[in-house]
């Protein structure tokens, strides 16, 4: 809580401004180094400008640096599957990274609220993937009161919502994309019989993208 990380920090696998994995809460922290991750050897591995890789509450954390490598966002890299809830509350990127706020997400149940992303990502500017593999569970994700500014390849959004064994419900609601990008809110959808997919209030700027990509 309260912690400010400057260094520029490189490691191998599951590297944080402020921690490199496995916490329960994150709040009101901030980077501004750089942060680079070598190699993702586990499933979960990534880097993120607060926490690498498993939190189950971030609330309030900014990231301005630019973070380099595989799996990496402007907050956390990747989030691993687990049974309990994932928060991620009221963040704010604005560096360079693969995706704004979090870019691997296999959890069973994750929310993300009232955050924004500013600085340009490869994959997405809020959540790079969701996926379930082949876990047979039911995935349920949110994405409320939330939106996009920065340039993206791919999406404003969400990148690719996954393979599941069971099923998938995805809600997303009050976002909106104005940054350029692909597609402004979903880029992929590998397997549309097993997810559901509710979609309320959501606005983007149709002068460079589609409101969905490939299904």
């Amino acid at each position: 809580e309260n912690c400010i990380n400057n260094a520029d920090i490189t490691g191998f696998n599951m590297v944080g401004g402020i921690v490199g994995f496995n916490v329960s809460e994150i709040s009101n922290c901030e980077n501004h180094g750089e942060i680079s991750i070598t190699g993702t050897s586990y499933s979960y591995g990534g880097a993120g400008g607060i926490i690498g890789s498993r939190c189950e509450n971030i609330k309030k954390c900014v990231n301005t640096g630019e973070i380099k490598g595989s799996v990496t966002a402007g907050i956390i890299g990747a989030e691993s599957g687990t049974e309990s809830e994932k928060i991620i509350d009221s963040c704010i990127n604005m560096g360079k990274s693969s995706s704004g706020i979090c870019d691997k997400q296999t959890n069973k149940s994750v929310k993300i609220l009232n955050c924004y992303n500013l600085g340009e990502c490869q994959n997405s500017g809020i959540l790079g993937k969701m996926s379930g593999g082949d876990n047979n569970k039911d995935f349920i994700l949110s994405i409320y009161n939330s939106y996009n500014l920065g340039k993206t390849s791919k999406a404003g959004i969400i990148d690719t919502i996954g393979n599941v064994a069971k099923s998938m419900e995805v809600n997303i609601e009050n976002v909106y994309n104005s940054g350029e990008c692909t597609s402004a809110i979903i880029d992929t959808i590998s397997n549309k019989q097993k997810a559901t997919i509710n979609i309320k209030n959501v606005y983007y700027n149709s002068d460079f993208s589609q409101k969905i990509g490939a299904t």
